[in-house]
């Protein structure tokens, strides 16, 4: 199953990067994206919208955030929800 809520990806991420925050293979992302007409491999960058394809095709809800935004946003999302808690 895809995580539930918002998935943080950097942009500029590989396939083997980008799969495992989805619940799945870089095999998996490879395949659907050569079936839409996409060559791509598992080292090779993806762009933002092959990303946003695959997220909508999974049923995944996608953030797409400059490189080293992506630990910044968790860390707030944490602080933010152990503000819930008082």
């Amino acid at each position: 199953p895809v995580p539930e809520g918002t998935i943080i990806v950097e942009r500029g991420v590989s396939a083997q990067e980008f799969a495992p925050k989805l619940n799945r293979t870089a095999a998996d992302v490879i395949r659907f994206l050569l079936q839409n007409g996409e060559m791509v491999t598992a080292t090779m960058t993806l762009t933002d919208e092959q990303m946003e394809l695959f997220a909508l095709e999974v049923g995944a809800e996608l953030l797409l955030v400059e490189p080293g935004q992506q630990e910044e946003l968790e860390l707030q999302a944490l602080f933010d929800d152990s503000d819930d808690d008082d």
